[in-house]
């Protein structure tokens, strides 16, 4: 009787470990970002052919996508764990770096990321597997190790990774770009900046500490928001592009153009009343709604 409490007390804690390094890997793991990774390739998908994917393609790809964004993202947090133990608002991923460990974490990662690029290898296009070795090399080096710690205008070309999945899952299911993956991709580069910003704003006393030159700091907040709001200024018309020389509808056209005025006018009322985290919010919402919307319009025409 003994023996088997002893067991039991042993399966549960083991269960309870388990359980927090799965929790700690989604801290590491920014599963915001890897989720918008997954929703743009999908996206990238559905324009590529205008109708929803075949299955098989597009779930290669975006497993492919998963793996190597998750890996992606551990390793950005190991690369950055020195300067994110200064910021309050990352002290659930400093405690899940402390729980796992470097070894553990560059072990998970590095095997996430070769499981992705040996799916896109195996089952798709040539092209997919050397896209996303791009994104990967200019969101671990290009991005974080240089340009993040020394420029305050490394969100602008920050955005080349974040852009880069609306390819990758076009190039899941055809070899040939259409001009609204093209499109689609620019809005995805105009959209990063101003995300970016938004959160340096709501979290400037963070960045200070951790020696961060993010554009409030360097410049002063003004500059920022003026930024900001023409960062979403470009960033509307690029989102027409999509009807007007691509293929999205107009009923796309004015979903669009309602989703950008709604985030423009309340990014800056937000701004105004210094409060940027009701706008940094909006800017993540933004995206969602009109990747949904493009993928809506062209899977259900």
């Amino acid at each position: 009787m003994i023996r088997l409490a002893l067991t039991s007390h042993a399966v549960a804690k083991e269960r309870s470990h388990l359980f927090q390094v799965c929790r700690a890997l989604v801290h590491l793991g920014k599963p915001g970002i890897v989720l918008a990774v997954v929703l743009s390739g999908y996206a990238g998908m559905v324009l590529a052919v205008d109708h929803l994917p075949d299955p098989a393609p597009a779930l290669y790809g975006l497993a492919a996508l998963f793996l190597t964004a998750f890996g992606a993202a551990l390793f950005n947090s190991l690369m950055e764990r020195h300067r994110d133990r200064s910021m309050q608002r990352l002290a659930q991923r400093n405690a899940a770096l402390q729980l796992l460990g470097v070894p553990t974490i560059a072990t998970v990662a590095g095997g996430a990321i070769c499981a992705g690029l040996a799916t896109a290898w195996q089952t798709l296009d040539p092209q997919v597997t050397v896209l996303i070795l791009l994104a990967l090399f200019s969101y671990v080096v290009i991005y974080t190790r240089i340009l993040k710690p020394a420029s305050p205008w490394a969100a602008v070309l920050g955005g080349l990774p974040g852009a880069l999945p609306v390819l990758v899952g076009s190039a899941a299911i055809s070899p040939d770009f259409s001009s609204s993956v093209y499109w689609l991709f620019l809005v995805l580069l105009f959209w990063q900046p101003p995300h970016f910003w938004l959160l340096a704003l709501d979290h400037l006393s963070d960045y200070r500490l951790a020696g961060i030159p993010v554009l409030p700091l360097i410049a002063n907040p003004a500059v920022t928001r003026r930024a900001i709001l023409i960062g979403i200024g470009c960033l509307i018309p690029s989102s027409l592009c999509l009807c007007w020389f691509g293929t999205c509808s107009l009923y796309y056209a004015l979903g669009a153009a309602l989703l950008g005025s709604w985030f423009l006018i309340a990014t800056r009322a937000s701004l105004h009343g210094k409060h940027p985290r009701p706008a940094f919010v909006l800017s993540i919402l933004y995206l969602v709604c009109l990747l949904t919307l493009i993928i809506i319009d062209r899977a259900f025409p």
